[in-house]
């Protein structure tokens, strides 16, 4: 069990934590990780940053443009990026294969989560499913 100093809750998670375990949760329930380009992702970012009630800092402090049809947050885009590079993807169209030891080691990551940011994830795994085909 976690120090109470070490948990994570909606005010201290990170953008690239928050990503990691939605993409491992979504793993776990048999989901393919979502192509890095795709829009989706940022819909469903943007729904998350759009709902009301509680949700992380992190997502509550993303910013969106709207030069397109759809939202685009710059922090996202970044992100995804780093994860298509980390894994080796090159090129468009391709899906990202995670490696079942990253699938479990953000997982593991997970068990630093309070009882909020837990709910919170169960909130945010039901939406991507929606989101994220």
């Amino acid at each position: 069990m976690a120090l109470e100093s070490e948990v994570l809750d909606l005010k201290s998670i990170s953008l690239g934590q928050f990503t990691k375990h939605l993409v491992a949760r979504l793993i776990r329930e048999s989901r393919p990780m979502p192509q890095a380009y795709d829009n989706s992702w940022h819909e469903l970012f943007y729904k998350l940053h759009d709902a009301k009630g509680d949700k992380p800092q992190v997502i509550s402090d993303m910013q969106f443009d709207w030069n397109g049809p759809s939202p685009i947050s710059q922090d996202l885009s970044g992100l995804l990026n780093g994860i298509r590079i980390y894994f080796g993807v090159t090129g468009f169209g391709r899906d990202i294969e995670i490696r079942e030891d990253d699938v479990n080691r953000w997982l593991k990551e997970g068990e630093t989560f309070g009882p909020r940011l837990r709910e919170y994830f169960d909130y945010c795994v039901s939406e991507a499913k929606k989101y994220l085909n």
